[in-house]
């Protein structure tokens, strides 16, 4: 009997260090927004949606809707999958730093 699924997924980055995940590269690749490329940047760095909010001058609400637009955007439906989409192609030409 083994897993048939994760249940959860924890990557640990030392604070303040952005992973090598840019914006520009992000834009290209998922036809993000700004705020949507800087949305998923913050949420590497495990910023909280209120946190996010609060660096961009925006609402949760906002914050929420950028999201969902980025969901749509990558086909994923939670946080944890959109973060494993974007760190599996870190360090590869999609988008390693330039």
């Amino acid at each position: 009997m083994g897993l048939e699924r994760a249940e959860a997924v924890v990557f640990l980055n030392p604070l303040g260090v952005r992973p090598a995940a840019n914006a520009d590269r992000l834009r290209v690749l998922f036809h993000f927004t700004h705020a949507e490329a800087n949305l998923v940047l913050h949420l590497l760095e495990g910023l909280s949606l209120q946190e996010i909010g609060e660096v961009e001058g925006v609402t949760r609400e906002t914050v929420k809707s950028h999201l969902h637009s980025v969901f749509v955007k990558t086909a994923t439906h939670r946080q944890a999958e959109l973060l494993v989409l974007i760190m599996s192609l870190q360090g590869t030409s999609w988008l390693g730093n330039p």
